[in-house]
């Protein structure tokens, strides 16, 4: 296997490019330039027409968006600051007051549904 060496090379060119192809790349860029512009202009007045003159791009929705990230955000920490400072102050206290440990009566209630409880009552009347 023959090895490679930057001396072997030498100043020989791989790459060719064509000639006058910077002469006029600037007035070509421009050209195209100018081309998506108009496309992209008439798209959007073709979008407004069908949509009744609003146009919802990323870069219009994407303020709305941070902001209510930013409401809800300031809604739950404002909702958990006062839930842990309502009452006895702090969450071990308030896990083991008797509120909320479910009893027996609880269970039996929940299992049981709405439709349960009502047959209950109704069928305690109609015996009475």
């Amino acid at each position: 296997m023959k090895k490679f060496t930057l001396n072997e090379a030498g100043d020989r060119s791989v790459f060719r490019v064509p000639e006058d192809y910077f002469a006029g790349l600037e007035m070509q860029l421009n050209k195209r330039i100018e081309v998506l512009e108009a496309e992209k202009k008439s798209e959007t007045i073709v979008a407004s027409r069908k949509r009744g003159g609003i146009i919802l791009t990323m870069q219009s929705v994407r303020p709305m968006l941070y902001m209510a990230a930013m409401f809800t955000l300031l809604l739950f920490s404002i909702a958990l600051v006062f839930h842990y400072t309502a009452g006895s102050g702090s969450l071990r206290a308030q896990e083991t007051s008797s509120e909320t440990i479910p009893t027996a009566e609880d269970y039996l209630i929940s299992s049981m549904g709405t439709y349960g409880i009502s047959q209950y009552y109704v069928e305690s009347q109609v015996t009475e």
